[in-house]
């Protein structure tokens, strides 16, 4: 029963690119070269610092495999890591079936979202036209004259308080 699985790989940053490359390709052709693998995705991080030196170096160039295989191919991996001595540390996990549905949803989200900005970038124009129509609204408001009730209210108040004191004095 093939199942999916995903390795990490650290490898030695001093064997340069041509080292790394070819280290990278050995890899990918032993998961593709097995009867039941097959390599999904190779993610390269890169240069990395490592949480604590390991065999007296502090970086390490990351390298993710994600792939198809039986039970015999995670083994073989891991045995052909061990005895390589360009890679420093190596970790292989199955993926259970829920972090891979869970996946596929993600990307189904991520692409309906994509769909949605390509859908709102060819509706700008009507977008834009309708914030041309605030401004010239907000302009038409802003040429109203407020100050004068304003100064007819405050003599309103003023008036009204001098009437109140005079009753006031009355009383």
């Amino acid at each position: 029963m093939r199942r999916r699985y995903e390795a990490l790989v650290i490898l030695d940053v001093n064997l340069g690119d041509e080292g790394i490359n070819s280290t990278i390709e050995k890899l990918e052709n032993l998961i593709n070269s097995s009867e039941d693998g097959e390599l999904i995705i190779t993610d390269r991080w890169g240069k990395k610092r490592l949480a604590y030196e390991i065999k007296k170096k502090q970086y390490g160039f990351y390298v993710l495999f994600e792939f198809f295989a039986g039970s015999v191919l995670p083994n073989e991996f891991e045995k052909i890591c061990n005895f390589d001595s360009n890679i420093m540390r190596q970790m292989v996990v199955l993926i259970p079936d829920v972090v891979v549905k869970l996946r596929e949803q993600e990307q189904k989200l991520r692409e309906t979202e994509e769909a949605r900005r390509q859908e709102i970038a060819s509706s700008k124009d009507e977008v834009h036209v309708d914030l041309l129509e605030t401004v010239e609204l907000e302009e038409d408001i802003d040429d109203i004259d407020l100050s004068s009730e304003s100064d007819t209210d405050d003599e309103d108040i003023e008036e009204k308080s001098k009437e109140d004191e005079k009753t006031k004095e009355e009383e």
